[in-house]
């Protein structure tokens, strides 16, 4: 069953619809405006000029992951959506903005370079606490890392492919983008493709 809320709009172009009652991988997330995504591949721009070779993730399937749930099937994205969308009533519109840029776990042995987002403090923090009880509202167990909000850039498959990251990160360090409005939450279903992963909304919940 589709659910109160849904939307048929493609994330990215080609996304299957899920099926009837099927599991999905899915998370929950902030979209992005396009001038934070114009941003984020300025920064990209800047590390392929650097010498850094990954696997880059076009700007237009970037988003702010707040929890990552997994695969799970059409009953829980239901119980899940409900309960986000209840939790997300309660919060106002608030702003974020790209600050600085890194690599997990760290740039001498990086496998996952990211652009940071903040303040964590105040909405963001708020919402990512709704985003951590819906995932508990279908018994998902609890994260055992910290919540550090960022965006992923690239990923790195091969030591080699890092290049003098720390010098090309350095510029980075400091970069604050354009302050940008959040007023809602998607739970979004992922289909992995060898081009990379597909993404459809399932519910957007709006502040």
């Amino acid at each position: 069953p589709r659910y109160a809320g849904t939307t048929k709009l493609g994330y990215a172009s080609g996304a299957p619809e899920p099926a009837r009652n099927t599991v999905m991988r899915t998370l929950i997330a902030i979209e992005l405006p396009e001038a934070t995504r114009r941003e984020l591949q300025g920064m990209v721009e800047h590390l392929r000029r650097s010498g850094i070779r990954a696997s880059w993730v076009r700007p237009d399937r970037m988003h702010l992951t707040l929890r990552f749930l997994g695969e799970i099937d059409d009953d829980q994205a239901g119980i899940a959506g409900e309960f986000l969308a209840k939790g997300c009533s309660g919060i106002s519109a608030f702003e974020c903005a790209v600050q600085g840029a890194g690599a997990f776990p760290d740039v001498r042995h990086p496998s996952v370079i990211w652009a940071g987002v903040g303040p964590l403090e105040g909405g963001l923090s708020e919402v990512q606490t709704v985003a951590e009880k819906s995932a508990a509202s279908i018994d998902l167990k609890p994260e055992n890392r910290p919540f550090r909000p960022h965006l992923t850039l690239g990923r790195i498959r091969r030591p080699e492919e890092a290049g003098q990251l720390g010098p090309a990160l350095a510029p980075l360090a400091d970069f604050h983008g354009r302050p940008f409005r959040v007023a809602g939450v998607t739970l979004f279903s992922s289909t992995l493709t060898p081009q990379g992963p597909l993404y459809e909304r399932i519910r957007e919940c709006r502040f």
